[in-house]
């Protein structure tokens, strides 16, 4: 009976040590990172693969556990968000980073695995992969929840959707959020409804920008984010400004606080182990207390640093982000003074004088303007530096200044009717078809010369979808 006993110990003390060590096996900061760009359905994307690999490292480097997935059918990409849910369970921190192309379809969010084809509802809910439902399985007010999401890229399967459904609203970029569950942050790479470039080098502007920054111990989360945008909003001259929605209810440092501010705070930080102070990822209100956890005032250095990337901005989104941030320090003063600035910036008309009338002279023939008839040769980029083909239009001038021609863009096999005006140094011209608008607006760079030059931007409609050209003409 003694050796049975002793036996029932040692079982249950192995049982214990296994147990033991399964539980500290459990993450406490749980990554998954998706990169999709070798698309089968519609134009690949470069960077994609890139960021995934970048971000995974970086997430690596400060104590994430991180499952990466390149390159994803519709099933690899649900087998590895079931794994990322489940290991979520119990975590601390859980964070999703997804770059590839995305679709908003009457307000939800959609991303999009490399073998998907969009071309009705049904392909959205058997082809995609639905936003909300990841985010309804992360909402867990226990947990802070990070989803960051760079794919807002150009999406050609947006405009192929929406020539195929009528009754849906299909918008650029992703939409918004006005909600989101307690403890969750929700970033995107540019503002809802705006296209984000891909960008030139190996990384997108945005993930170039978040790598920077993610591994800095000590700078809160939305610190953070605020770097980012002011760096990718003077990066590329505000045309793509990130933006983040948040119901975080502490502050939440991925990379760990500085051994400093952790001792002010020993009661509050929630036991995660951190890279740079153990115990120091998340600063939240105590427990039973019922006034709100002291936060901590940023640094002067991360203020001014931040600043330094911020003050050469014309961007009131990304001042007043700023302010929130660090409005208690010296550079706050600064920002508001810098967003002030910006608002009162309107031009004041010249108050009327009265003068006497000159003395009337007789005016040197104006020569004529030069004509505009004959073949141009067009090129023409989008935002995010895809060019297409050599294109041409023929113009004819009539008489009153008026354009007429013809054009067969490179992107369609149609032949569009070509009509416009010039107004002094500027010239308007229009494409209309039943299915897709052009609208020029140049401004002409040489006024004689078989090198006459036209250059400004063009406006595609196709059904609800925007798009924006720069456009060079060049007389042949």
């Amino acid at each position: 009976m003694i050796r049975i006993r002793g036996l029932l110990v040692v079982i249950s003390a192995v049982i214990f040590l296994i147990l033991g060590q399964t539980a500290q096996a459990a993450p406490d900061r749980i990554a998954l990172v998706i990169g999709n760009g070798k698309y089968v359905n519609t134009n690949t994307l470069p960077n994609p693969p890139n960021d995934a690999r970048a971000v995974g490292k970086a997430l690596t480097a400060v104590g994430f556990d991180v499952l990466q997935g390149i390159d994803l059918d519709r099933v690899a990409m649900e087998n590895l968000l079931r794994e990322f849910l489940n290991k979520a369970v119990g975590a601390k921190v859980a964070l999703l980073f997804y770059a590839g192309h995305g679709l908003q379809v009457d307000g939800r969010n959609y991303l999009i695995p490399i073998d998907a084809k969009i071309e009705s509802a049904s392909d959205l809910n058997f082809g995609t992969v639905d936003l909300e439902n990841i985010l309804r399985s992360l909402d867990d007010p226990s947990r802070a929840n990070i989803i960051i999401l760079d794919a807002c890229r150009d999406n050609p399967m947006a405009r192929s959707f929406a020539s195929h459904s009528r009754s849906a609203t299909v918008e650029a970029g992703l939409a918004p959020y006005t909600s989101l569950g307690t403890g969750t942050l929700i970033v995107f790479s540019t503002a809802p409804g705006k296209v984000a470039g891909d960008g030139q080098g190996t990384n997108s502007p945005f993930t170039s920008s978040l790598v920077k920054y993610l591994g800095t111990p000590g700078l809160e989360v939305r610190q953070m984010l605020t770097r980012v945008r002011a760096e990718v909003a003077s990066t590329t001259g505000d045309k793509q400004v990130p933006w983040d929605n948040s119901s975080l209810r502490g502050d939440v440092y991925l990379a760990g606080l500085l051994p400093t501010a952790s001792a002010q705070v020993p009661q509050l930080a929630t036991a995660i182990a951190s890279p740079a102070v153990p115990g120091a990822d998340i600063v939240t209100k105590p427990t039973g207390s019922k006034s709100a956890a002291p936060s901590l005032q940023p640094p002067a250095a991360d203020a001014a640093q931040a600043w330094a990337v911020t003050k050469d901005t014309t961007s009131a989104a990304v001042l007043q982000d700023f302010i929130r941030q660090f409005g208690k320090t010296p550079y706050g003063s600064m920002a508001r003074a810098r967003l002030k600035e910006l608002q009162t910036a309107v031009p004041k008309l010249p108050d009327k004088v009265a003068v006497a009338a000159p003395t009337a002279v007789t005016a040197p023939p104006t020569p004529a303007a030069p004509s505009l008839s004959g073949i141009w040769q067009v090129k023409r980029c989008s935002v995010n530096g895809r060019c297409f083909g050599i294109e041409k239009i023929t113009l004819n001038q009539t008489a009153n200044g008026q354009l007429t021609g013809e054009w067969n863009p490179a992107d369609t096999v149609l032949t569009y009717n070509v009509k416009g005006k010039i107004d002094g140094g500027r010239v308007t011209l229009t494409s209309e078809n039943t299915m897709v608008d052009y609208n020029f607006h140049l401004v002409l760079r040489a006024a004689s010369g078989p090198q006459s030059q036209m250059e400004g931007t063009c406006a595609k409609r196709h059904f609800v979808v925007d798009e924006e050209y720069t456009v060079v003409m060049t007389k042949m």
